[in-house]
């Protein structure tokens, strides 16, 4: 469920690619993204988020390609962890959470200085709806949102990191523009437009 950079050569040498493969992408904001209606409900996350945002978790990765057995409790502390900054500072105008029938639906959560490629650079830490809401485009108002808040910033990309086999989520980031970017290649632009 956290947020780990897969470098998938490592694994290969290793012989442990029975981890999730996840892919490095990124989306270069050389023109305004605009953002869309927002859809109802929608609002900047809280820090007093955590057991909503750790029951959205838990329910948006249950049984898919991401989930790795973690209980509902391991979810709570990886919702801490996330709020509390634990994977980079929280772009709170940046992010959004989705809220529907008095829980979290949906959010998009943006952080800073996420990793050693990215720092100071926009990651998209986490995207996720939960099952009951998924086909309304919720996740994509969460990234456009998102994109439209940097993009409007002047900021010069976007990051994140995708498990190769989600392909909804695949689907997702590549309509927005987003490329899958070799990791060796990061580290010569790190931190530079």
């Amino acid at each position: 469920m956290g947020l780990e950079v897969i470098d998938v050569e490592v694994y290969r040498y290793a012989g442990l690619m029975s981890a999730p493969v996840r892919d490095w992408m990124t989306l270069r904001l050389n023109a305004p993204v605009d953002s869309p209606h927002e859809p109802i409900g929608t609002r900047a996350p809280r820090a007093s988020d955590v057991e909503g945002f750790a029951n959205l978790m838990w329910n948006a990765y249950r049984g898919t390609v991401d989930d790795g057995g973690e209980s509902l409790e391991d979810a709570r502390g990886e919702a801490s962890k996330t709020l509390d900054g634990g994977y980079g500072a929280i772009d709170w105008e940046a992010s959004c959470v989705v809220e529907r029938g008095g829980e979290l639906a949906a959010a998009t959560i943006v952080v800073r200085d996420a990793t050693k490629w990215a720092t100071g650079e926009a990651f998209i830490a986490f995207s996720m709806t939960s099952p009951k809401w998924k086909r309304q485009g919720l996740a994509r108002a969460g990234m456009v949102r998102a994109l439209g808040v940097l993009s409007r910033r002047g900021e010069p990309r976007a990051h994140l990191v995708v498990t190769r086999e989600n392909r909804p989520a695949v689907a997702l980031y590549e309509s927005l523009g987003f490329e899958r970017i070799d990791l060796k290649q990061c580290v010569p632009w790190k931190g530079t437009t």
